[in-house]
């Protein structure tokens, strides 16, 4: 007999979850469309139109956008993702944190994180200090270009034992790099990563993958329940107006 996941039945085959896949939606429109033509757009709109059919036909378990402004044309076919996959949208307006299928993910207002003493500073340094306690899959969608976010902030990330920080990229080319935090590691201007006085060892050392993209396509994230996950992004055809 077949068995899902807990059974007690000693005899029975164990059928393993299927990975969780969600997805980060990138279009060169989500920058803002500063100096696009018109015809540009027309061909921007039908690669997003090909983003959405791409989503509708592989349905993720949820669809990622960040993005200040999307344009009313784009609005409308963003509406016609299918009711059942949930969509986020990272306007840089809010800030929070969703868990699904066992992970966790920050969704990160960029704008408040200028102020070290912001309520989403506070935040985030008490979310890194339990995900160092519990240490989840956790993962980190930021609403611009993630060279834009604060060194603090992108150190604190990797302290915190964030594997991946996804957003924007305000260049043509696609950003994919990681950032490594040190033990007791400290700013170039002096200023402490950490939040708390504790010393730490080695066993502190930690490294953030960090994605961006203004492409036409898809950012893949595929988590599964052995701690094990990667990420692919999928350039999707962008006709000729």
């Amino acid at each position: 007999p077949l068995s899902g996941r807990g059974s007690q039945d000693p005899y029975a085959t164990k059928i393993e979850p299927e990975p969780t896949k969600i997805v980060m939606l990138t279009n060169p429109m989500l920058m803002g469309g500063e100096g696009v033509t018109p015809e540009q757009e027309k061909q921007y709109l039908k690669g997003w139109k090909n983003c959405i059919a791409t989503i509708n036909k592989k349905r993720p378990k949820a669809v990622i956008v960040c993005a200040k402004v999307i344009p009313p044309k784009f609005w409308k076919f963003l509406a016609r993702i299918r009711d059942s996959i949930p969509v986020l949208w990272n306007d840089g307006s809010v800030y929070y944190s969703f868990w699904l299928n066992g992970f966790q993910g920050l969704i990160l207002n960029s704008s408040d994180f200028k102020d070290e003493t912001s309520t989403q500073m506070k935040w985030l340094r008490e979310q890194m200090e339990q995900s160092r306690m519990a240490k989840p899959q956790l993962f980190c969608f930021c609403d611009c270009d993630p060279n834009d976010l604060p060194p603090i902030v992108q150190k604190r990330l990797a302290r915190g034992r964030v594997l991946s920080l996804m957003g924007l990229s305000n260049s043509d080319a696609p950003l994919d790099y990681k950032i490594k935090y040190t033990a007791n590691e400290n700013l170039d201007d002096g200023a402490s990563v950490k939040s708390t006085d504790s010393k730490e060892d080695n066993d502190d050392n930690s490294v953030m993958r960090v994605f961006g993209s203004s492409m036409n396509g898809l950012r893949w994230l595929t988590v599964d329940e052995n701690d094990e996950w990667y990420s692919e992004f999928q350039v999707i055809e962008m006709p000729d107006s």
